[in-house]
């Protein structure tokens, strides 16, 4: 049987809303939409039926990749 690390398997699943991306990241709410508008990090947009507009998610393991990938020892 396979076993499965439910931690990791949450975190590579789990969505993020764009506030939650600021508040981790600790930046303005607009940031995080300004990244993904630039590529730097990707989203996941999901259909709103009541809206023109897609609904864009951040999965949290994409976040913790930025950090880690712009991290800087002094």
């Amino acid at each position: 049987m396979i076993e499965i690390n439910q931690n990791k398997l949450n975190n590579e699943l789990k969505l993020l809303k764009p506030d939650e991306v600021a508040r981790i990241l600790n930046c303005s709410r607009a940031y995080p939409y300004l990244l993904a508008e630039r590529g730097l990090i990707p989203v996941v947009k999901i259909p709103s039926p009541s809206k023109a507009k897609h609904l864009i998610r951040f999965r949290f393991q994409d976040i913790m990749d930025f950090i880690e990938s712009h991290y800087r020892k002094p």
